[in-house]
């Protein structure tokens, strides 16, 4: 005959008490339950081994747990939307992840657009080549180039005067772009 086992769990709501940053654990506080305080539940996410997504709710989120029948283990299932935090958007065909800094990752589904709006730095490494493809690429204010700059192409705007670089100066490249010139300059030489 096979053994019997009794299962028993609840899907409960509560509020983020405690965060454990390194081993990606949450305590929570049911009001149903008298504010009962969770022992130290595993938070859910999207993946966990060779690929890793990692996020955690903050302290006085909204999350709903699965519990156990005693309520002493269990996982913390996500957060949920409320009153008091609302969707940062209203439109189901933006993917998007909005920090408290002030910083928003966004793809709109509908258009292809993907925008980074930050009051910090972005910072892009690779240990191979870097490519933007794109039939136009604009920038929109002042343009540091550490290396070499080689363009294969013709070079529209007005000359650039760079000065010779001297024990490793790094020199401010300044290029005025879109000027109104019709025609490409055939053959455009950086001139030190």
């Amino acid at each position: 005959m096979q053994k019997q086992h009794e299962f028993g769990s609840t899907l409960q709501f509560g509020i983020v008490a405690a965060v454990d940053d390194a081993k990606h654990n949450i305590k929570v506080k049911i009001p149903a339950l008298e504010n009962m305080e969770t022992d130290w539940l595993h938070m859910i996410t999207a993946a966990a081994g060779s690929n890793q997504f990692y996020s955690l709710p903050d302290p006085g989120e909204l999350v709903a747990c699965l519990l156990d029948a005693r309520g002493e283990g269990g996982v913390v299932l996500g957060s949920i939307y409320n009153d008091a935090d609302k969707t940062p958007t209203g439109n189901r065909n933006i993917w998007m992840k909005k920090f408290i800094n002030g910083t928003v990752i966004s793809h709109d589904r509908s258009t292809g657009d993907v925008v980074i709006n930050t009051p910090g730095n972005i910072m892009a490494t690779a240990a191979g080549t870097a490519t933007i493809d794109a039939p136009e690429t604009i920038v929109t204010g002042n343009l540091l180039v550490k290396g070499s700059l080689t363009y294969l192409a013709a070079c529209r705007g007005q000359v650039v005067r760079v000065p010779p670089l001297q024990s490793r100066a790094v020199y401010e490249l300044r290029v005025v772009m879109w000027l109104r010139m019709e025609s490409a300059l055939k053959h455009t030489r950086i001139q030190t």
